[in-house]
């Protein structure tokens, strides 16, 4: 069967999974179309081990498309295998997943509830005799995020983290991450392996994250 996705990133990876898990249901393989875009710039096959039973290609067709789930199939998620290394930190970490481009102007503005997050954990080390806080035993935080205004947000906090410097920009240029796919699937799967994760409501970027969690995050804005 065929079917396919033109949207983001994690828009396309559960709409895929679950109509691979369609497909197997009535005995059939899937080939996924992918086109390569501003929403997504980059091929699933650059990123992504093969999957079985799955075959993507990237020439848009005349084909049954969407950007939700299969109505009665879950995406296994499970079955994902980046080709590189995810991994960035050697240590025990926590995470936040702010979507701040589109309509999510809070987040872009005054992220509050994540800043907040990142403090949390980060316990003062006090001398015997009081007075100010002289280091801090904390974990660090990883950022996952879509703007270089949103991670500017962060940079006095020297115990936050991220993958590289977005690229910076005067406004927002559409609704879509201003990464290249290999950072998107970085954040995703740093989400995924930290302690502790707090992500952004009706975004499929965290949802994602939290189906691959074994203790999904709680989701905000602002």
């Amino acid at each position: 069967m065929k079917y396919g996705c033109g949207a983001g990133l994690c828009n396309r990876l559960r709409t895929a999974l679950s109509y691979l898990e369609y497909a197997k249901s009535i005995g059939q393989e899937l080939e996924f179309i992918w086109p390569v875009n501003d929403a997504c710039p980059d091929k699933f096959d650059n990123h992504f081990e093969p999957i079985d039973g799955l075959t993507v290609t990237y020439e848009w067709k005349d084909v049954k498309w969407g950007v939700f789930p299969h109505g009665d199939f879950k995406p296994n998620f499970k079955l994902l295998k980046p080709k590189y290394e995810t991994r960035q930190l050697g240590c025990e970490y926590n995470a936040i997943h702010i979507r701040s481009s589109e309509h999510w102007v809070e987040n872009r503005e005054h992220p509050s509830k994540f800043i907040e997050f990142a403090n949390k954990y980060q316990t003062p080390i006090f001398l015997d005799t009081g007075g100010l806080p002289v280091a801090y035993d904390n974990k660090p935080i990883w950022l996952a995020t879509d703007i270089r205004k949103t991670q500017l947000k962060f940079y006095d906090l020297d115990w936050v983290r991220f993958y590289q410097d977005i690229d910076s920009c005067d406004k927002i240029n559409g609704p879509h991450r201003h990464t290249d796919l290999k950072h998107s699937v970085i954040d995703l799967f740093m989400c995924v392996g930290a302690d502790e994760f707090m992500g952004t409501e009706f975004s499929s970027f965290s949802e994602t994250i939290n189906a691959l969690r074994e203790k999904p995050g709680v989701l905000v804005n602002g």
